[in-house]
């Protein structure tokens, strides 16, 4: 027969287990919320080979501002599915939504970027482009296209950390160069930062619940062969 202390023992080992469990709920309800960005791959509204979208309008979830941008299709590859965006249209312009956060919750931003690759002068080759996330993140980037062709853009992986200081969060993107060849986006993501904390809990958790099941389950098979 198991003693009572051994007992007790299972019982804690069940306990810490059931508590790995609840921290590894708390990781993953962060990351249940998912992607915070409407539309981040801009595949919702058909573009054919592209369809230009002048300041004021929107789509998908995007607001347009600044002269226009040209969201992408079949004119080049995108970096994620089968449409992307090109921050000007006729002349610069840029996106934007507003997206709901949690005030001192850490995010993560990322995006692919690359730039259109047809340059006619005076459009220059090194497109630039400014990232903002509220008064929480502004990023001010280029990309250079020059070796770079519409069937292979040199797409990139962009991200960055912010923590919201709203509960609502303005994400845009607007290009900063003349002409209407500029940088171009795909599969824009802002996901909750899991807390480090909260992790290392969680494996500390797990690892203490496995070693007190272990040690039970010893103590119930040396029961047992007694």
């Amino acid at each position: 027969m198991i003693s009572i202390s051994k007992r007790l023992l299972a019982k804690a080992g069940m306990a810490a287990a059931f508590s790995g469990v609840l921290a590894f709920g708390a990781i993953a309800s962060a990351s249940a919320a998912g992607n915070l960005v409407t539309d981040g791959d801009f595949e919702t509204t058909p573009a054919g080979s592209f369809t230009e979208f002048n300041g004021g309008a929107n789509f998908s979830g995007w607001a347009v501002g600044g002269d226009s941008v040209d969201l992408i299709g079949t004119y080049w590859t995108s970096a994620s599915g089968a449409q992307s965006l090109d921050l000007n249209g006729a002349a610069p312009g840029s996106v934007s939504q507003t997206l709901a956060t949690v005030v001192g919750q850490q995010y993560t931003l990322s995006f692919s970027l690359a730039g259109n690759p047809v340059v006619n002068a005076p459009d220059p080759s090194i497109k630039g482009l400014t990232v903002t996330a509220g008064s929480d993140l502004s990023k001010s980037l280029t990309f250079d296209t020059t070796g770079h062709t519409t069937s292979d853009l040199g797409w990139i992986t962009k991200s960055y950390t912010f923590t919201a200081s709203s509960t609502s969060t303005v994400l845009s993107f607007a290009s900063t160069i003349p002409g209407h060849t500029g940088a171009a986006i795909d599969n824009v993501s802002v996901t909750a930062t899991p807390e480090a904390g909260t992790i290392v809990a969680f494996g500390l958790m797990l690892l203490g619940g496995a070693v007190f099941m272990l040690r039970s389950g010893k103590a119930s098979k040396s029961s047992f062969l007694a």
